[in-house]
């Protein structure tokens, strides 16, 4: 990527001050050791109520770091994710069911299917290669397109997905609910890989690809005449953006040990995005917006209960993006990852302080 790193070092002048991927990796140390001490607090004082929403929370954490990894820093709004997120989940799914629940439940699916019973993080690597491997080839054209065909082109990825699940009797069970998922997913596990994708996300955002990429989000014919070659930095931020996405797949399908395809659609695709518009595109912006949709959406589900209310929960998410998008497009943190931020803040107060007691030595 030398052309890359050619066409973004000097707008980032900062990067000369160290290696990049060591300030990175000390960003995401930060974000990382609150995800960890949030499960620590909740599994030792939360209720099951709590633990419900803090796993749950991290396993949409990683989906919506996956979806930050490609539409936040790309600009373009994707729709296949949660596509994505269905694929890894029934893989990880079929590879780990009990033989005896798959005779039962799909007696037709090939035999090394049937006889397959592998260790959960196996079956988790391989969902998430497989998963990377068909995002590589569909995002071959599709990597080409801009704004709203490129939008359109992933709805079609999506429903193309949970279409093929949702007929896919032999094997998925179609329509009906595929049982019998090892519950693997624990609150320490959702967490562990929550921040896995925290460092993932970063280190991709603040590479030379990264940047490029973040370059062409605003002009792409301005990185492209820089020597940014677009189309490639946009394939692979959507190849990782889907084994990311893949791995929250996983989490979730050993968390409920229940599938059906008619989850992971428009409804979780809106939660998911609402997280990335309302934090803004970065791995921070997409832990604090995970953080705030989680959290009302709990509130939300309750008073749905409360006062008979469906689909509260659903309309109070479009105003979330209605509101962001007047008052704050960029999301509430911006273009800023909080330590940047933090780091910022700090160097403005010292210069106020240096001026400050310069002035008054001088007076």
């Amino acid at each position: 990527m030398a052309n890359d790193a050619g066409a973004t070092s000097a707008a980032t002048p900062g990067r000369q001050l160290g290696p990049w991927w060591l300030r990175s990796l000390g960003g995401s140390a930060g974000l990382m050791v609150v995800l960890l001490v949030i499960a620590v607090a909740v599994n030792a004082a939360g209720s099951p109520t709590d633990l419900r929403v803090a796993t749950t929370f991290f396993i949409y954490l990683v989906v919506a770091l996956g979806l930050q990894t490609f539409t936040g820093y790309s600009g373009i709004i994707s729709f296949a994710h949660v596509g994505f997120m269905a694929l890894g989940g029934y893989a990880s799914a079929l590879l780990t069911t009990p033989a005896l629940i798959k005779q039962t439940s799909i007696p037709d699916a090939p035999h090394w299917l049937m006889s397959a019973e592998l260790n959960f993080w196996v079956a988790g690597a391989i969902a998430v290669v497989l998963v990377m491997l068909i995002a590589f080839v569909i995002g071959i054209p599709l990597v080409r397109l801009n704004g709203a065909p490129a939008a359109v082109a992933t709805i079609g990825v999506l429903v193309i997905v949970n279409t093929i699940l949702s007929n896919s009797d032999s094997i998925t069970r179609g329509a009906q609910a595929f049982y019998g998922i090892p519950a693997k997913t624990t609150i320490f596990v959702a967490a562990a890989v929550a921040a896995g994708a925290v460092l993932v996300a970063r280190l991709f955002r603040d590479s030379d690809s990264g940047l490029g990429l973040r370059s062409s989000r605003l002009d792409v014919l301005g990185s492209e005449a820089s020597g940014v070659n677009v189309d490639r930095v946009r394939l692979l931020a959507w190849t990782l953006s889907a084994g990311i996405a893949a791995a929250g797949g996983v989490l979730f399908a050993h968390y409920l040990t229940t599938l059906l395809p008619s989850v992971f659609m428009y409804n979780l695709t809106l939660t998911i995005l609402t997280m990335i518009i309302i934090g803004g595109p970065t791995a921070s912006g997409a832990v604090v917006g995970a953080m705030i949709v989680s959290v009302a959406t709990e509130f939300l589900r309750r008073a749905e209960d409360t006062f008979s209310a469906p689909g509260l929960s659903t309309v109070v998410l479009g105003i979330f993006i209605l509101v962001t998008m007047i008052v704050r497009p960029s999301g509430l943190l911006g273009r800023w990852e909080i330590d940047t931020w933090l780091r910022g803040r700090w160097r403005q107060v010292r210069r106020v302080q240096s001026g400050t007691t310069t002035g008054g030595g001088g007076s």
